[in-house]
């Protein structure tokens, strides 16, 4: 079986690694998410967070409750592989090369960029589901989302977002 190609999806903020997604609802052929996220917060106060002895990196994220909507949904699969240890695996698919060991470059990354390189939201860009489906490529995207221990697999037509509200107390 041919690995699965995950390409992240470029948004400013990360799925909480912490939280569990599993309030969602569906109306009509659209589906949201509310779930937490790392947000990069307002980069006017932060010149550059890397650089700053006197700066924490997070001083530059919030912590936010997030709405996560995919519209014309055509496939939707939840599932909550029960692992020691919660992983994407790597037997099944690509993942793009990040080194979450070395947080400096990671976030200097997330920072300059205004995106972030692993935000838990990927388009598969080989999808099984799609060719099960027999849905065309230009059609339908397939992404993958992952939470604290659990896989979303949704293919849809497009995807937004929203901050619900902040969870962070403003300084």
């Amino acid at each position: 079986m041919e690995k699965l190609r995950l390409e992240p999806v470029k948004v400013p903020w990360k799925i909480s690694a912490s939280d569990e997604i599993e309030t969602f609802c569906a109306d009509g052929g659209s589906l949201e998410f509310s779930l937490i996220a790392d947000l990069i917060n307002d980069q006017s106060k932060i010149i550059d967070p890397l650089q700053s002895a006197d700066l924490d990196i997070f001083d530059g994220i919030d912590i936010v409750l997030l709405s996560l909507t995919f519209h014309q949904v055509q496939y939707l699969e939840f599932s909550k592989p029960r692992l020691e240890v919660f992983g994407l695996d790597p037997e099944k698919y690509d993942l793009p090369p990040i080194d979450y060991a070395d947080r400096t470059a990671f976030f200097a990354k997330w920072f300059s960029r205004q995106l972030c390189p692993a935000p838990g939201l990927f388009l598969v860009k080989n999808s099984d589901v799609k060719e099960r489906l027999h849905i065309p490529d230009a059609a339908m995207s397939h992404y993958l989302m992952t939470g604290h221990d659990e896989i979303v697999n949704v293919a849809a037509a497009s995807f937004t977002w929203r901050v619900i509200k902040p969870l962070t107390p403003s300084p």
